[in-house]
């Protein structure tokens, strides 16, 4: 079996060297990530690049010719998504710049569990600027957010056959994270995700939020709200 993964992600979820042997961790997930991985670089070197600008193929020469951004973003029109959403406010699209910033804020607070369109509206406030402009209805907000570019993909994505979503894998944000995000983070439908988003608290210098998010994980019960 052959997967790909982040490395950031790959971190996050390999054992270490105190984790409890006897426990479920010692399962098919830790003898695969025990595996030494094979690192594919998100940028190509100039020799590929090369052979991709002499290509036919106008997105390899394209993707080829630009190295601020991996080949992969730009053959997955990441580029033109990560545009997209920065002018959102910009272009009358601030309630859906804000459901986008929610989804990636949740993924990069450690949640990698599937959203519905509740769980993000729920964190999307935080986002939202302080007017003007005035925010746009939901449901205009949504089909801005969830429309496919350049028949590729949308901002956000869909992350499985019940209606749930996820944020495109190119978009990120700077700078801490709202509280919002992390208090949704910690919702009681993301308790399977509690343990990795202790470890991106911890990581982000948030020792309150990652304590209480391992005592829920080791708990097996919901954090208090």
């Amino acid at each position: 079996m052959v997967a790909t993964i982040r490395r950031e992600r790959l971190d996050s979820l390999r054992p270490s060297s105190t984790d409890d042997r006897s426990s479920d961790v010692e399962g098919a997930g830790y003898a695969v990530l025990k595996t030494p991985p094979v690192v594919v670089e998100r940028r190509w070197s100039s020799h590929e690049r090369e052979r991709a600008r002499a290509s036919e193929d106008e997105r390899l020469v394209q993707a080829g010719a630009d190295e601020h951004f991996g080949v992969a973003e730009q053959l997955a029109a990441g580029p033109l998504l990560q545009q997209t959403w920065r002018d959102g406010p910009d272009s009358g699209h601030p309630r859906g710049y804000a459901l986008v910033a929610a989804a990636v804020g949740l993924a990069q607070a450690g949640v990698s569990s599937p959203l519905t369109r509740e769980q993000i509206h729920a964190a999307h406030s935080a986002y939202l600027p302080a007017p003007p402009p005035l925010p746009e209805d939901a449901d205009r907000a949504w089909e801005w957010a969830t429309k496919q570019r350049s028949g590729m993909a949308g901002l956000l994505v869909p992350a499985d056959h019940d209606g749930r979503w996820r944020a495109f894998d190119y978009l990120t944000l700077p700078g801490p994270l709202p509280e919002a995000v992390w208090n949704a983070a910690l919702d009681p439908a993301f308790a399977q995700d509690h343990f990795d988003v202790g470890v991106m608290a911890d990581k982000a210098d948030r020792a309150d939020i990652a304590e209480t998010a391992w005592r829920a994980s080791a708990k097996g019960a919901t954090p208090p709200r």
